[in-house]
């Protein structure tokens, strides 16, 4: 059994997610399933807080280095803090000469080469790096290549790779936002190092938990109703009736010994169809009310402004008690009759 994603409630999360996003996911499902994300509302919602945070709600597909220079010192101050705007304005100009000084010479990139920009994130969780991108795609029987990260299913299965094989189900499992983050963002869950964004993490949280963290796991498949239908029929067996009557207890059963002249049953019918006539009534008074008065008076206000659905109230509440008190007698009145115990005598 396991939680799952709808339409409805991806909309509700992302409002502007891309439609490649939306059909990957819900086509898809099976993979999370068999990373054990859909285990729990929990889980889903610390996979799906991450995702969001990473992609910008869905919207980002590959990771943006159009920068500016202010921006670049803000991002990686250990880089750029100390460069020239003359510096870093022709890096700028450049997004694969900018992703070598940023990505080249770590995480499996050439120096010197296009992987920093090939490589640099994509998908789901944006898979960064050709180390990672290789060491995935052996996993799953794939050929990496820079267009690995441009394919939707694949970062899909990558994003999935990376939570498992990061332990991030038991850290959502305790609820542990930080160091799902960190396994994510810095590579280990355990890492000294703070995650980038972790405002933004911490508010897809609130609204993923707010959609999935309660969701109920879905039931095993019911058996066919139809399979083997004559053989249950013919091993269940029959309830005990009485000749010519049923268990019915309901009206019609009552109207019927009414008919044939039983004083207590004509006596019910006149009660209950006094009943259902003043609960028509007293429904139709209480719609009357105004509930929007807020006041702590209001009661008081109902019975000086509108008598008349105070006394249907009234006997609304009289009604409930003779009915229950009705049913009783009924209920012995024709289990009465099904015993032979009573029989209807006299005129209508």
């Amino acid at each position: 059994m396991s939680v799952t994603i709808t339409q409805a409630e991806l909309k509700r999360f992302a409002p502007k997610a891309k439609a490649v996003y939306v059909e990957t996911l819900l086509g898809n499902l099976d993979i999370l399933r068999e990373a054990g994300i859909l285990d729990s509302g929990l889980r889903l919602s610390h996979f799906m807080a991450q995702c969001g945070a990473e992609t910008g709600g869905f919207v980002v597909l590959r990771e943006s280095l159009a920068y500016r220079p202010a921006r670049l010192r803000q991002v990686w101050p250990s880089r750029f803090a100390n460069k020239s705007d003359a510096y870093l304005a022709d890096l700028c100009s450049d997004q694969v000469k900018l992703a070598d000084s940023v990505y080249g010479g770590r995480m499996g990139n050439r120096k010197g080469t296009s992987d920093g920009y090939d490589f640099r994130g994509g998908g789901f969780l944006q898979t960064t790096g050709r180390y990672a991108v290789e060491k995935y795609c052996a996993q799953l029987g794939e050929t990496p290549s820079p267009g690995s990260l441009d394919n939707p299913v694949l970062t899909l299965r990558f994003a999935c790779l990376e939570w498992k094989h990061s332990g991030c189900n038991e850290w959502a499992d305790q609820d542990d936002v930080l160091r799902v983050s960190k396994a994510i963002n810095t590579g280990s869950a355990t890492s000294n190092i703070a995650p980038v964004g972790m405002e933004h993490r911490l508010h897809w949280l609130v609204q993923a938990k707010a959609i999935w963290e309660h969701a109920q796991n879905e039931p095993e498949p019911a058996a066919d109703p139809t399979a083997d239908l004559a053989e249950r029929k013919e091993a269940a067996p029959e309830p005990p009736t009485k000749p010519g009557w049923t268990q019915d207890m309901s009206f019609q059963k009552v109207n019927e010994l009414a008919d044939q002249g039983s004083r207590l049953a004509q006596m019910l019918r006149r009660i209950k169809t006094w009943i259902w006539g003043t609960a028509a009534t007293a429904g139709g008074a209480v719609s009357l009310i105004d509930t929007k008065k807020g006041s702590a008076n209001v009661f008081v206000e109902i019975v000086r402004d509108h008598p008349f659905v105070t006394i249907g109230i009234a006997a609304l509440v009289l009604g409930v008690g003779i009915y229950f008190a009705v049913k009783l007698v009924e209920r012995y009145l024709l289990t009465a009759v099904a015993d032979g115990r009573y029989r209807p005598r006299g005129g209508q």
